[in-house]
């Protein structure tokens, strides 16, 4: 599929199967994983310096390239620490949101270098939840959060790339709130079988087009043929893009990764 196919297809204008491949295991770039699992988009970490190579090197194979933007909730937790974070939206939300407005510009300087570099859109990504729950306050995200992850974004939504949002957990709750922001797709890292049915149809409900469909977890772990299986049980529910949850950490797992995509494409060919 080509990049502009791609492109069109994290707005759900394309109905045909798109795979990608999202954090690639360490040591092994974007470019490389793309090829081995023959994917169709990648993401790639902004690392300032390389980052345009790294986006060339993808573009130069046809493969589309969209650069993880870190959220603001995630640049002040990195320096205040989590616990910090949570405990503050809860009890100093008014200094709180200061700081994350702040974070939010740093986070809109490494969309601006996305788009310089090349890329075709920006994953904004933060982990306002986990596999129980919220991390953060739902009315705090709600009413702050949200707008502040645009904001992060607003530098590629004003250039009319794509902007996708990334969380832990399941996000479900927010898909209307993201799409009201600008987003246009969400990445599903939910885990659970049955909890990312629901969130794909919370997001499509509130559309916005959803990509994942494959816990990392489970590569290596399940047969290839069952998970192609579950994969195929979301496309029928309207998932167009198909990606892992962001839990490779092998090669392994890759090479997995791999044999599920070539087993979905030959489902679809009647294979």
């Amino acid at each position: 599929m080509s990049r502009r196919d791609v492109f069109e297809a994290f707005a759900g204008a394309v109905t045909a199967t798109v795979f990608g491949i999202t954090w690639p295991p360490e040591g092994l770039g974007p470019a490389v994983a793309a090829a081995e699992t023959r994917a169709d988009f990648a993401f790639v970490v902004d690392t300032s310096a390389g980052l345009r190579r790294r986006v060339a090197a993808l573009h130069a194979v046809d493969v589309a390239a969209f650069v993880v933007v870190p959220g603001p909730v995630g640049v002040v937790a990195q320096r205040a620490g989590m616990v910090e974070v949570l405990k503050r939206s809860m009890t100093q939300t008014l200094s709180l949101a200061a700081e994350l407005s702040a974070a939010a510009d740093e986070s809109a300087a490494v969309t601006v270098r996305a788009l310089e570099a090349g890329a075709d859109g920006v994953i904004v990504a933060d982990d306002l939840a986990h596999a129980n729950g919220w991390l953060l306050d739902p009315d705090f995200v709600t009413d702050i959060v949200v707008g502040l992850e645009a904001e992060a974004a607003a530098p590629a939504l004003d250039a009319g790339a794509r902007v996708a949002f990334h969380s832990d957990g399941d996000i479900s709750a927010l898909c209307s709130v993201l799409a009201e922001a600008g987003f246009s797709a969400v990445h599903l890292a939910t885990g659970e079988a049955s909890t990312t049915r629901a969130a794909v149809v919370a997001a499509l409900g509130a559309a916005l087009t959803p990509l994942g469909g494959i816990a990392a977890s489970d590569l290596g772990a399940m047969a290839t043929a069952q998970i192609a299986g579950r994969v195929n049980e979301l496309t029928a529910l309207g998932l167009t893009l198909v990606c892992d949850d962001g839990g490779i950490t092998t090669y392994e797992q890759s090479v997995a990764l791999a044999a599920v995509f070539d087993r979905i494409r030959a489902l679809g060919s009647g294979a």
